[in-house]
């Protein structure tokens, strides 16, 4: 394709790649090919033709969108030759649309109103990359079956089933519905964190999509609530039963926590770099059972990743302290430290050399370790504060006035099982419904704790197995504190990866790698700069097909960051 008009830049003839950085912060390798014009670095337009329910079909210039991270459809001269310079004003035209609905100008001047407030019938011809759910091959769609799609050849034809709709295409040549097919795997692979994965249709779909659309459905409305009552659970400090929660668990699973610190590309192992506790130095990478690094790694965001908690012996006791002084090494001066580890390993000696009960030792650690009560004769005990129902905020203690080191309690108080159990629950009752899962094991569940210059993450890693080890999957529930105030700024429920055995029917591999990627699908339209564009679209869905708008949600309506009094928007009804 030639050298667009107005700043376009196109790819060379032969297929290449080229990377860049989109406002968001994403870098984005993206494969391109001769059919393909690149505009602005961040829009990739081709022509094809797109079949519809009714009449013939239309040249349309297909946009992808790296910085909206969506695929959008424009009005072309009905040519396929090179782009031209009114297409150039069109898709200018439909980023101006979108820049405006997602960053509104506060300008209270009448043209900028109005300009606003106006309906634009290009917001509703575009679909979100994390929609789709599959690339179909050829015409096995009914609109790709319709009479007017009877010319068209077979292996120029594709349809991107979403869950709302299809969108049916017909490519210039079979080459160029190839290059397409493989571009778009590689955006959706590169945003969503996994592959696209396509099963073999006979004559029609074997599925029907809106059963995912359901699925996709109540996916978010129950993890959605489950952030609501986890952080309400944490500003209540988990009301009843949180100290013996910490009590219980810290023990017997300080094993399988694992402490990191984030260092930046440009940093030294053994540098002095900002907050940066012991550990340091070049270390040996060795990898355990789960595939993660026990000494150094790198993030996806190019930072270092060194393991500081010391390697464990056999032995809880030797697993508590372990922790301990590697979360008091970042949280806490360096003499308290001390104080923290020499208190505990007193609770530790006392129960392997007396035989004492180990939950009544660890309660009379806890209380006496972090409780403040100098000077307060009315303070509370560790446990009887964390047991108390906080229902009046004004007339409730402050955690902060009642505890020494409470940051260190915040950490510990999210790595436990009590957290974890509605996730597993989503994960296998509701996403995972026709199958049967177990925990893997060993090594199958693990809490890393990661320490940043500006906050602190505490992710819960599970890996589960199907029954009949067809395939496994690993998912995260992940807390962000920011500090140094140390306030929970989200919770997030991600699928980092899954496995299937060569075995694995293809059917299978496509149903179960869809309704994974749904869960991942909530956290992406809570992050999305899509949000209000999608709202918007929705208004111009037929009556027939008003599906409830998902992305009036974010995070700052579920109570994270800012507080969002406006609620959310309701969707407008058409007349």
């Amino acid at each position: 394709m030639a050298e667009t008009s107005n700043g376009s830049v196109s790819a060379s003839e032969s297929s290449d790649r080229i990377t860049f950085e989109t406002e968001d912060g994403r870098v984005w390798n993206i494969k391109i090919t001769g059919y393909t014009a690149i505009k602005d670095g961040k829009i990739g337009i081709i022509k094809v033709k797109k079949h519809g329910k009714q009449g013939r079909p239309h040249v349309r210039l297909l946009c992808v969108d790296y910085q909206y991270q969506c695929l959008y459809w424009l009005k072309s001269d009905d040519k396929l030759s090179r782009i031209t310079y009114n297409e150039n004003k069109t898709v200018e035209a439909m980023t101006r649309s979108l820049k405006n609905l997602n960053n509104p100008v506060e300008d209270e001047s009448p043209h900028v109103s109005k300009q606003l407030s106006r309906p634009n019938s290009l917001i509703k011809n575009f679909i979100m990359l994390y929609d789709i759910i599959d690339i179909v091959d050829g015409k096995k769609t009914k609109i790709l079956q319709r009479y007017t799609g009877r010319k068209a050849e077979e292996k120029c034809c594709f349809s991107i089933i979403c869950l709302k709709r299809t969108l049916d295409l017909e490519a210039q040549n079979e080459e160029a519905a190839r290059e397409l097919k493989s571009q778009l795997r590689d955006f959706y692979q590169q945003y969503m964190n996994q592959p696209l994965i396509s099963r073999k249709q006979d004559k029609t779909l074997d599925y029907d999509a809106q059963d995912y659309a359901t699925l996709a459905d109540t996916l978010h409305d129950k993890i959605t609530q489950m952030y609501k009552d986890n952080q309400a659970r944490w500003i209540g400090y988990m009301d009843t039963g949180a100290a013996e929660k910490i009590v219980k668990d810290y023990p017997r699973l300080a094993k399988n926590i694992r402490i990191w610190e984030n260092l930046g590309p440009e940093e030294e192992d053994g540098a002095s770099a900002p907050g940066k506790g012991k550990g340091g130095g070049d270390r040996k990478e060795e990898a355990d059972d789960s595939g993660v690094s026990r000494s150094t790694s790198t993030t996806q965001e190019g930072l270092r990743r060194i393991r500081i908690d010391d390697e464990r012996k056999t032995g809880w006791g030797n697993s508590v302290l372990a922790v301990m002084a590697a979360l008091a090494s970042k949280l806490v001066d360096k003499k308290r430290a001390e104080e923290l580890v020499r208190n505990l390993k007193k609770a530790v000696d006392a129960v392997t050399g007396k035989q004492k009960d180990r939950e009544i030792t660890l309660s009379k650690f806890f209380n006496n370790t972090f409780t403040k009560k100098g000077g307060k004769k009315d303070a509370l005990g560790f446990t009887d504060f964390l047991s108390q129902q906080i229902d009046d905020e004004e007339k409730s203690p402050r955690y902060e006035d009642m505890y020494l080191d409470y940051e260190l309690l915040s950490i510990l108080k999210v790595c436990n099982q009590f957290v974890l159990i509605p996730c597993s629950e989503i994960i296998k009752r509701d996403c995972l419904a026709p199958y049967r899962t177990k925990d893997y094991k060993p090594n199958g569940w693990f809490i890393d704790i990661d320490f940043y210059q500006d906050k602190v993450s505490v992710s819960q890693l599970k890996r589960d197995i199907d029954t009949e080890e067809r395939f496994s999957f690993t998912y995260r529930l992940a807390f962000t504190f920011l500090r140094p105030r140390f306030t929970l700024e989200s919770i997030e429920l991600t699928v980092d990866f899954v496995d299937f055995t060569p075995t694995c029917p293809l059917k299978i591999q496509h149903d179960v790698r869809t309704r994974l990627a749904l869960v991942n699908r909530v956290k992406k339209m809570l992050i999305s700069p899509m949000r209000m564009a999608n709202t918007i679209q929705s208004e111009y869905l037929l009556e027939s097909e008003t599906p409830r708008s998902f992305l009036t949600s974010s995070l700052s309506s579920l109570g994270f960051g800012r507080s969002n009094d406006r609620g959310e928007r309701g969707a407008r009804k058409k007349t």
